[in-house]
């Protein structure tokens, strides 16, 4: 049987062919769990037709937003996963505040696993052996010292195209993860090449992503910048 759940949208990031969009649940008795909405193609991406309103808005971070699903995704470890409806079935009824926002932070102690880097990440990604668990796959965090590094990392293999990383400390611990935010990967984008010292950034959504079928390893992402 379908059923709906609204939650505030707490990230929509770039994914293979469409979106990752992912939020909390707002009120009820699962007031501030995670789901993350997802589809039945490959890389489970949400396309923009697919989350656009009846009056021709598309999904945003801060949207209070109903879905309506069809069950679960038997994912190997993101427990929020839940598949939509088609025709999808999507209706926003405003926005929140940072304020409202804010009741709904996570406090982990740590980002998933620590230990394993890739080439021009710190902690960024979690170990094959790891990822036959489910467990919790996204968490709205408040950063400290954030600085936002803007590269081509793949430039030795002929790739010049930017990325935006962003280095921050969390419990004491340090970390870079790539920015899938893409609003906030154009913005610091168009800042250049370089180290940029960004201001006003009060939480991270961040997530751990699908399984890259070349290292075996998923990524830890900052999936939304707010």
């Amino acid at each position: 049987m379908p059923y709906s759940h609204q939650f505030v949208c707490l990230a929509s990031s770039k994914k293979p062919y469409g979106r990752c969009i992912a939020g909390k649940l707002w009120g009820g008795e699962n007031h501030g769990a995670w789901i993350r909405p997802v589809s039945n193609r490959e890389h489970d991406s949400i396309s923009d037709a697919e989350r656009t309103y009846a009056n021709g808005r598309t999904a945003q971070v801060r949207d209070l937003t109903t879905v309506t699903f069809s069950g679960l995704q038997n994912h190997p470890y993101q427990h929020e996963n839940h598949l939509i409806c088609h025709p999808p079935l999507w209706a926003s009824q405003g926005q929140l505040s940072l304020n409202d926002i804010a009741q709904l932070e996570d406090h982990p102690e740590t980002l998933w696993e620590s230990g394993h880097h890739s080439r021009c990440g710190v902690n960024d990604r979690v170990p094959p052996e790891s990822l036959n668990v489910r467990r919790q796959s996204l968490f709205l965090i408040r950063p400290d010292r954030v600085s936002v590094r803007v590269s081509a990392e793949s430039a030795q293999w002929g790739n010049h195209r930017l990325k935006a990383r962003a280095s921050f400390s969390y419990n004491r611990i340090q970390y870079a993860f790539s920015v899938t935010d893409e609003l906030a990967e154009s913005h610091f984008i168009g800042l250049g090449a370089g180290t940029h010292q960004p201001e006003g950034i009060t939480y991270f959504t961040v997530s751990l992503g699908d399984i890259d079928p070349n290292t075996g390893y998923a990524y830890k992402l900052v999936a939304a910048i707010l």
